[in-house]
């Protein structure tokens, strides 16, 4: 047992001598497949419309119910931006729904919008798109 680890410490030894990457290095470096490469679903959110938004939702669209409203107690005023948002709920989805509700009760929606790769949610007239 003892020779075994003697010869184990050895070649390692003359392995990181002649600049060989360590065992560890090198897998390390290699690609992992059971992860999901890593996707940014970072948004910023406009309101292009002359009216104030109450309720912004979003939802995942493999799934079918809004989630809770973005804005909480707050109104998204004409021209106003909701900078850096995180769409990402953990699923690995990029595709999500969006629903905008207005104070005078009109609703614009967006669906199956791919959020890792558009950064910009724009609320407008016609409805809800990504850029």
């Amino acid at each position: 047992m003892r020779i075994r680890m003697l010869m184990l410490a050895t070649a390692l030894a003359a392995l990181s001598a002649s600049g060989a990457p360590a065992l560890a290095e090198t897998i390390a470096s290699e690609p992992s497949s059971a992860s999901p490469p890593v996707q940014n679903r970072r948004v910023n959110i406009y309101n292009d419309t002359n009216q104030d938004v109450y309720y912004f939702k979003i939802s995942n669209s493999n799934t079918t119910n809004w989630g809770p409203d973005l804005l909480g107690s707050n109104v998204l005023s004409p021209n106003e931006v909701v900078y850096n948002y995180n769409v990402d709920d953990g699923s690995g989805q990029c595709y999500f729904d969006f629903r905008a509700e207005f104070g005078g009760g009109g609703v614009r929606t967006g669906m199956r919008i791919n959020v890792c790769s558009v950064s910009q949610i724009r609320i407008r007239a016609e409805g809800i798109v990504g850029y």
